[in-house]
């Protein structure tokens, strides 16, 4: 009883933070559409873009919290395999890399304006996070 309600409020949980995190798929599929057709990016383009890195990449901590934090090998082990079936959850992960390798890229050119560039080494923290957590799953 005690691992359905742990895995109910989890799920709920993240249906919470789903839904109020910032994250658009509307905004971030028009971005991949302009990376894919190599349309040049404004600097409101990578503002729009760093917005959205940043909500994925708290989005994916989150969620590897959770999982992180569940105490029983086998619950543990179903949410990961959920996770890497969960088509959300691999939509923003794709996102994810696309974001950082055209934002990384932009910053190796001297691309990003003064804004820009700020906001992209604020996220580096969120990054580190991430690549953290990943290796404890």
């Amino acid at each position: 009883m005690n691992r359905i309600l742990l895995l109910l409020f989890a799920v709920l949980g993240l249906s919470v933070s789903s839904c109020s995190d910032g994250y658009d798929a509307a905004v971030c599929q028009d971005l991949s559409d302009k990376i894919v057709r190599e349309q040049p990016l404004t600097q409101d383009d990578y503002a729009d873009m760093l917005d959205q890195y940043e909500a994925i990449l708290k989005y994916l901590i989150s969620r590897a919290d959770d999982i992180i934090s569940i105490e029983d090998d086998g619950d543990k082990d179903r949410m990961r395999r959920e996770l890497r079936s969960d088509e959300d959850y691999l939509q923003r992960f794709s996102y994810m890399f696309t974001f950082g390798s055209v934002l990384y890229q932009a910053e190796v050119r001297n691309e990003l304006d003064e804004n820009n560039l700020a906001a992209y080494h604020d996220l580096e923290r969120y990054s580190d996070e991430f690549a953290d957590r990943t290796e404890e799953l």
